[in-house]
């Protein structure tokens, strides 16, 4: 966490925060999205530590948001897909590396984010129920409407709720082993669901190293997503968070 406030520091060149009390803090669990097909692992390291908080004045406030995947959906790869060209096309031109968009992905080695740069991000498409459709008009939908949604239903639930900011595990799982099961697309979007909807939102997140699963020995995160424009202060909660949870050891080779 003071690599994550030292950071902010330098973009933003404000002091680093002091760690926050956590008495009081009152902290959102949205347990059938966040919560939901978590291995025995994360499920135990999770639990634990949200007794810890607990226990160090943590107040843990159950929330409702039935309609989080579903905006989720609409404004996630529509946005992701279609930036990804502009975005890593505008970084080649800047820093004159001489090399296209298309030459970049050619070298790409995760047969993965090839397969989705060769078939969706360079084409400018999106999957659809029979292929693929053009990229554009969803973008266009998804900035007017679909993101600006999901931001507003966040901003109600921690006004709703009372909540400094939404916790549950960084994954679902722990890490899988490499190999044909590591870089297919639904172990690629199983992994991203809990960190998704709060990055597509444009709010605020972090995650916190909290453990290693007492099965297979593998670190754990937990993650914290915040109200839009509080960065301060979810890293003085999350310097307080990592200073009860310890310091998580390396994994064993």
């Amino acid at each position: 966490m003071a690599d994550v406030a030292l950071i902010d520091l330098v973009i933003i060149g404000r002091a680093l925060p002091p760690p926050a009390s956590l008495t009081g803090v009152k902290l959102g669990v949205y347990r059938d999205y966040f919560f939901k097909d978590l291995d025995s692992d994360t499920t135990a390291v999770i639990n634990g530590a949200l007794e810890k908080l607990k226990q160090a004045g943590v107040t843990i406030i159950e929330v409702d948001m039935p309609d989080l995947q579903k905006l989720n959906d609409a404004a996630s790869f529509p946005v992701a897909l279609y930036e990804a060209y502009d975005d890593l096309k505008a970084y080649l031109e800047r820093y004159r590396t001489g090399l296209s968009v298309e030459q970049v992905a050619a070298q790409i080695a995760s047969k993965d984010v090839k397969g989705t740069y060769d078939e969706l991000v360079i084409p400018r498409k999106l999957p659809a129920p029979n292929g693929v459709a053009d990229a554009e008009p969803a973008y266009k939908a998804a900035m007017a409407q679909a993101r600006p949604a999901l931001l507003k239903y966040f901003d109600d639930t921690f006004a709703r709720h009372g909540v400094e900011a939404l916790i549950g595990p960084t994954t679902p799982r722990v890490a899988v082993s490499q190999g044909p099961e590591a870089s297919s697309v639904p172990t690629f979007l199983f992994f991203i669901r809990n960190t998704d909807p709060g990055s597509n939102a444009g709010i605020p997140g972090l995650t916190i190293p909290a453990g290693l699963g007492p099965g297979t020995r593998l670190p754990v995160g937990l993650s914290l997503d915040g109200p839009r424009g509080s960065d301060e202060r979810l890293i003085a909660l999350g310097l307080a968070i990592e200073k009860v949870l310890g310091r998580t050891p390396p994994p064993q080779l």
